[in-house]
């Protein structure tokens, strides 16, 4: 199991942990010692890219000592894989992140990208980290009505579900949960 949170995690009696977050859980419930990571923020979100690569998304502006805004691949042993390389660049905030069927990457957060002054609420991104230009992005909106993404998952048919707080995407009236 792996776990990962945005704040100091906390263990039995809410006492914080010297574990940095995502950590491992084996499974008689102790601290897996030989998984480590080295982010400097917090992680709030873990995806299984394949079975020897995890994705981590949070609010973290390095990885390994690497520049690596709010999103990185990492091997099972918490090694970063440079082959992937964020997008972003600071403040973007990444909540979550969902592997596709084709190895394509789904962010949903504040996702800001050094080519244009617009926020992201859900952005795709191709295997290498690059910006996958053939999806359509949703953009963040600051002033009410706001896009807020909880939570994406793909459908069998290659289409994506989003649940959040919205009123539309893409301008199509749809209330917390759409079909994209």
């Amino acid at each position: 199991i792996l776990a990962g949170c945005g704040f100091p995690c906390l263990g039995l009696w809410h006492q914080p942990t010297e574990h940095q977050a995502p950590f491992r859980l084996l499974a008689n419930g102790t601290v897996d010692s030989t998984f480590t990571i080295s982010s400097n923020g917090g992680v709030h979100g873990v995806s299984a890219y394949n079975d020897s690569l995890l994705m981590v998304a949070g609010l973290f502006m390095e990885y390994d000592n690497v520049p690596m805004f709010a999103i990185a691949r990492i091997d099972t042993a918490g090694v970063l894989d440079t082959t992937f390389q964020s997008p972003f660049v600071f403040p973007t905030i990444v909540d979550v992140v969902e592997v596709d069927n084709d190895g394509k990457v789904l962010v949903s957060g504040s996702g800001h990208l050094p080519s244009n002054d617009t926020i992201y609420a859900l952005i795709r991104l191709n295997p290498d980290g690059s910006v996958d230009e053939t999806f359509h992005k949703v953009p963040e909106r600051l002033i009410l009505p706001s896009v807020s993404i909880f939570d994406v998952k793909q459908t069998t048919d290659g289409g994506y579900l989003v649940v959040g707080e919205f009123h539309d995407i893409h301008g199509i009236p749809r209330r917390n949960i759409a079909k994209l």
